[in-house]
């Protein structure tokens, strides 16, 4: 699994943030269906898998996004997405999505 840098997201916005799988992947395979998960890294949160919202988009043959909502202020989440190829491999990214104030 491969880790990306994913911005700080203020807790009144949406973000759409993007996995770019095309480093892991031959250049004829393509992402056939992806999803993603959101677990506490630190912090407390009772709902953390409700800061995911909706589904994982497949944006392009290696590229996917995942829109994320809310969480709580403080709390750094774990956004694991997992993409599935078509020849047959499964690759997953995850990064740290920090919630902060919005204002400052």
């Amino acid at each position: 699994m491969s880790r990306v840098i994913l911005p700080t997201k203020l807790a009144g916005e949406t973000l759409t943030l993007e996995f770019d799988f095309s480093s892991s992947m031959d250049a004829a395979d393509s992402i056939t269906s992806a999803s993603s998960t959101c677990t506490l890294y630190s912090g407390t949160d009772p709902s953390p898998s409700a800061v995911i919202n909706g589904g994982t988009v497949i944006t392009g043959d290696q590229t996917v996004t995942q829109s994320v909502i809310a969480g709580v202020v403080g709390v750094t989440y774990l956004i694991v997405v997992t993409a599935n190829t078509l020849l047959g491999q499964i690759l997953q990214q995850s990064g740290f999505l920090l919630v902060v104030p919005d204002q400052q």
